[in-house]
């Protein structure tokens, strides 16, 4: 889960700007497969109460918090009919950001209601 009052994207635009962007699992949609569980979440389109770079900035970047015993466990990600892999960096004292990136074409006119999914395996086969 992202730091209590820090905005989405989290990282490119400094944390304090403006983001039109969210993204959240609440009401995930979990989906057994053969490789695990299907974790999926959507992004939100809103307002942006700023006038910098930040408020028209393209979607290029999804940054996730998980524990750092999952690294390796999301298989890949999704985003409309695309397929990327996942990276991994370090952030802070045994945390872990799972990044989703390079989600070329996607912006403020065509990502609300975007579904990004993580292809999840063991030893993390839920969110966690």
């Amino acid at each position: 889960p992202p730091q209590p009052g820090v905005p989405f994207p989290y990282t490119g635009c400094s944390t304090e700007a403006p983001s039109p962007y969210t993204f959240e699992f609440d009401n995930a949609t979990f989906i057994p497969s053969e490789n695990g569980e299907l974790l999926c979440g959507r992004v939100s389109v809103g307002g942006c109460d700023g006038d910098g770079s930040c408020c028209t900035a393209d979607l290029w970047k999804l940054s996730i918090h998980i524990n750092s015993e999952c690294r390796g466990s999301v298989l890949y990600t999704t985003y409309g009919s695309n397929i990327r892999m996942p990276t991994y960096s370090n952030y802070g004292d045994g945390r872990l950001l799972l990044q989703v990136t390079q989600m070329v074409g996607q912006d403020t006119t065509n990502s609300d209601g975007l579904e990004i999914c993580l292809q999840l395996r063991p030893p993390c086969r839920v969110a966690e």
